[in-house]
């Protein structure tokens, strides 16, 4: 390792664009690896040269010159880039929130710090973890402003996201319901009678022996007499199983590194891997949580790093040596709050797969929430994030609930979910046949682009690329991208899910008076107060801490009052955890009065130009509390039937239509409830595979290659491939079948090829059997012959159906007549499929 010491500094090159610059703490640098810098002793660092000027040390390498102050310090420290000064030092916080695509800075830098060093074998009996509260120790990763090197240094620094396994990519079934053996068994069933597709269940809390606090790991024998049966049961049926965990501490121990914890927690955990459990959930306590070692590292953070690694240190202990089985667990977002977005805390939660938003509302406003809550995270490197798709809470419309799916069909991962006192709970049949029909058709819809969706899994995992990209990822060079949080990308298809307004939290400017706070014990409102204080804005968010000395932290009330005001009608919205009764000028808008995570209450219309008196009662009895206020403006409402959608620069299909869109403007268009906006780049090609019960059922020989050929645009990307389930991709078990389109003048030909396999991944394939859908679009009408590797080859025309799917593997498509082409490919050759005009 390059290194070059400075008085009390340490320089090390990491990489290309990589520095380190560590300053002595308690007499010595620290060479090992961390919970930040999982990986440290990979790195094996890049040449550079060192020089004096004007009292610095000056390294210089790859182009960039690193100036140190002599004397020692950080305080000094700058780097220069093309003469001028790109990153001047200054101390910072460690975090995991990553700038958007647009406001990416030449050099981001990074705290590892507080400084936690990692065991050898992870999470384990014996592991002995050191932490330090305050080092100086910052990572620069000099990524020339861009996004996507950016992310790329970010994950190979701070680590990788693992893949998940593909069954975690299919669908979901979740609730917080008291399932016993037969009713579980029995909703396995139904989805297969209804022909959903179903790869995972959760069983909440409830499938243990315990409180509602979630003490112990004891099956209920009463509900589950013997789960390892039912295990093998759903096994057999394709369909893993999730157990929910809201951990306690261990009694007595200091922190979740206590031998007694770490000792505790691996004893039960691995019993239920063991017996066939696939997956925890490692959800966050209602009344107590699991104990950090260190102020500057959430509990959420450290919990699903040790679910993570017990879970990966079981699956090993029974590979025997072999790749074990992918190692994937459900978390919480640190830090979403039950759908409010905080902030991404620190930069080592984002490599524990699967994580979710928190308990969330079902009205349409939050499904925009949700968008933007993914999009976010991910843009943080956090890939496989999901909502509890349809709403923890509340009951959503018809309409309201297809649109949730239809989201939720192309979101990171599709997990239907609600709590036990809901109308109706969150599975397609519930409502009626034809929300069941619309339902079906979108999940079906996800299986068949399994193979795009999986791929783009397999590049976060390479370079950090977000599953789910906002339309800056990919076009941050076109300036009407910036700030579009409603849209994204997968692959080449743009997505525009159909959703309400999201709520905005009230601005300064809309408070006419401070808001007045009165605090009480016990939740009524009641009894001589305990302290009286004043806030600027209702915003206010308690983490398992008090409102203020004189209040508990649990168990109290208070009322809020302030006078509000707007420049235009607006609905006013009243979010709290637990609840609150809400008046408006005397009149009493809400009343709530049971115990629940963060939940948004309309409390109606407030007129633009006129002072409003605002009284908030509200009450806390347990986890964390939250008041805050936000606002629609009524002006700005739409319903769920139409909405505006930005098309980035190029061309665009809208494959419900079969139109060719310029890019670079807005449309805005209606959708019935049966459809959602749904574009591909055109030249695009995208492959698909035929749905099935399951992933376990799916097969991937038989691919067929959707293409959207077009004149001016042109492809290129793969069909990515491996065993689906173990960590052995991470070896080089992959298989890479290159696909490349585009238009060739000369002869007048859009050409197709699909490029020979490589990769050390065997399944016994040689030969696929191949089907182009070449959609005939404008542009492409005149197509009449087809050659496969300079031989003329027959196919068929078959007729737009508006019946059609879209991005069916039937040959048929609603947006365009299709030319249909098949053919056996050894996967050793390339294909060259030519598609002339005018022959």
């Amino acid at each position: 390792m390059k290194e070059f010491i400075i008085n009390d500094l340490r320089v090390q090159l990491l990489g290309e664009r990589v520095v380190r610059i560590e300053q002595l703490t308690d007499g010595a640098f620290c060479d090992d690896n961390t919970y930040f810098i999982p990986d440290r002793k990979k790195f094996v660092g890049v040449d550079g040269e060192i020089s004096s000027q004007n009292g610095f040390k000056v390294i210089t390498f790859n182009g960039f010159k690193l100036f140190v102050p002599e004397n020692g310090g950080l305080g000094g420290v700058y780097l220069e880039a093309d003469g001028e000064r790109r990153y001047a030092y200054k101390r910072i916080k460690n975090t995991g929130e990553l700038p958007l695509p647009e406001k990416t800075p030449y050099v981001y830098a990074l705290a590892d710090t507080p400084r936690v060093t990692l065991p050898a074998n992870g999470y384990t009996s014996g592991a002995v973890y050191t932490v330090k509260e305050r080092v100086n120790d910052i990572y620069l990763l000099v990524c020339g402003g861009d996004h996507k090197i950016l992310r790329a240094l970010y994950v190979e620094l701070t680590g990788r996201t693992e893949m998940v396994r593909l069954s975690t990519l299919g669908m979901w079934n979740s609730r917080y319901y008291k399932h016993d053996d037969a009713s579980a068994r029995a909703l396995i069933k139904e989805y297969a009678a209804h022909g959903v597709p179903l790869d995972n269940m959760v069983l909440d809390t409830d499938w243990r022996k315990a409180s509602d606090r979630g003490i112990g790991y004891e099956v209920d024998d009463e509900i589950f007499p013997d789960m390892k049966a039912f295990f093998e049961f759903a096994h057999e049926n394709g369909v893993e199983i999730m157990f929910n965990d809201h951990p306690e501490p261990v009694e007595g121990a200091a922190s979740l590194f206590a031998q007694s914890e770490i000792a505790y927690r691996e004893e039960n955990l691995k019993a239920h891997l063991n017996a066939g459990l696939d997956y925890w959930w490692y959800d966050r306590n209602w009344h107590t949580k699991l104990k950090s070692p260190v102020s500057g590292i959430n509990p959420e953070s450290f919990g699903s790093y040790l679910f993570h690694e017990i879970t990966q240190n079981c699956f090993k202990e029974r590979a025997g040596g072999k790749p074990c089985r992918r190692p994937v667990i459900m978390s919480n977002v640190d830090d979403i709050a039950n759908g409010n977005y905080v902030g991404i805390s620190d930069s080592a939660s984002h490599r524990y797969s699967v994580q979710w938003t928190g308990d969330i509302p079902s009205d349409e406003a939050s499904i925009a929430t949700e968008i933007k809550n993914v999009l976010l995270a991910g843009n943080s490197c956090i890939t496989y994030v999901n909502s509890d798709c349809g709403g923890h809470t509340g009951n959503p419309t018809k309409e309201e609930f297809i649109r949730w799916m239809q989201f939720g069909a192309f979101s990171p991962v599709f997990r239907p979910h609600c709590t036990n006192y809901v109308t109706r709970f969150r599975e397609p049949w519930c409502y009626d046949e034809e929300t069941l029909e619309i339902t079906r058709s979108f999940v079906q819809m996800r299986y068949r682009l399994l193979p795009l969706i999986y791929k783009n899994a397999y590049e976060s995992y390479l370079n950090g690329a977000p599953l789910l990209k906002t339309l800056s990822y990919e076009y941050v060079g076109d300036k009407k991208t910036h700030g579009v949080d409603d849209e994204y990308l997968i692959g080449e298809i743009l997505v525009a899910p159909m959703h309400g307004v999201a709520p905005a939290k009230l601005a300064p400017s809309n408070y006419a008076s401070p808001v007045k706070a009165v605090y009480y014990d016990g939740t009524e409102c009641k009894g001589e107060p305990l302290c009286e204080t004043e806030y600027k804005k209702l915003d206010l968010y308690w983490r398992h801490v008090s409102p203020a000395p004189e209040v508990p932290v649990y168990n109290f009330s208070a009322t809020f009052e302030t006078d509000l005001i707007f420049k235009q009608d607006v609905e006013l919205i009243v979010e709290t955890d637990d609840g609150a009764t809400v008046y408006v000028d005397g009149e009493k808008r809400v009343e709530d009065k049971s115990f629940h995570s963060a939940v948004k209450n309309n409390a109606g219309v407030l007129k633009a130009g006129e002072p409003h008196h605002v009284k908030i009662e509200y009450f806390q009895g347990g986890g964390e509390a939250s008041v805050s206020l936000f606002c629609v403006p009524v002006a700005r409402k739409y319903n769920l039937v139409s909405r505006k959608i930005y098309l980035p620069v190029g061309e665009w299909v809208d494959v419900n239509a079969g139109k060719v869109h310029a890019g670079g403007k807005y449309l805005n268009k209606k959708y019935a409830y049966a459809d959602m906006p749904l574009f591909v780049r055109a030249g695009a090609v995208i492959p698909l595979i035929a749905e099935a019960q399951n992933t376990k059922k799916q097969t991937w020989r038989n691919v067929v290659y959707d293409y959207y050929p077009s004149v001016t645009q042109e492809y290129n990307g793969y069909l990515y491939e491996d065993d689906k389930t173990t960590v052995a991709y991470k070896n080089g078990a992959v298989r890479i079948s290159p696909l490349s389109a585009g238009y060739d003048a000369q002869k007048g030909a859009f050409r197709l090829v699909l490029g020979k396999s490589s990769g050390k991944y065997s399944d016994g394939l040689k030969n696929r059997t191949v089907t182009v859908k070449f959609h005939v679009l404008s542009g492409a009408e005149s197509v009449n012959k087809v050659c496969v590797n300079g031989v003329e080859t027959p196919f068929k025309i078959k007729r737009k159906s508006k019946k059609a799917e879209p991005f069916t593997t039937a040959q048929h498509s609603r947006d365009a007549a299709t030319l249909v082409v098949k053919l056996t490919q050894p996967i050793t050759d390339e294909a060259v499929i030519e598609f002339y005009k005018h022959g």
